[in-house]
Formats: C-alpha cells, structure tokens, sequence
C-alpha cells in the first residue's frame, strides 16, 4: 500500500514542490526543472522498493502462516 502511495502520489508532489521552492530561491527555472527530473525518479524508485518489499513480505507471512497451520 505505502509503495503505490508513495509512486502515485507522493513522488510527484514532493518533487514538484521542493523543485519549485528551490527555483524560486535561486530564481533559475531550469534549476527547477533539472532537480524534478532528478527528485522524482529518485523517489519513484523508493516506492517500487517498498512496493515490492511488500509483495515478498507478504509472500513470507503467508508461507509461514500455513507451515506453522501444518504442525
């Protein structure tokens, strides 16, 4: 949930908004543009990440669950 939170939603807001405030304080607007096209890759790959974390956790709990159900 976090990971497609975090790819969907967070990623692009939170590049664009630092991207913005950083291209406001050095007046530069390819300063802005060139940080969100670093930032938010940045940031997608975090939630794939997690993302996929998840999906691997999950896997593991589930597997646990039923061999600990066996005994």
């Amino acid at each position: 949930m976090w990971g497609t939170t975090t790819i969907l939603i967070i990623a692009p807001f939170f590049s664009w908004a630092v991207s913005i405030l950083f291209a406001i304080s050095q007046e530069e607007g390819f300063a802005g543009v060139a940080l969100m096209m670093l930032l938010f890759p940045l940031f997608f790959l975090v939630g794939l990440v997690v993302l996929l974390i998840g999906f691997l956790k999950k896997e593991r709990t589930i597997k646990s669950t039923a061999d600990s159900n066996m005994n």
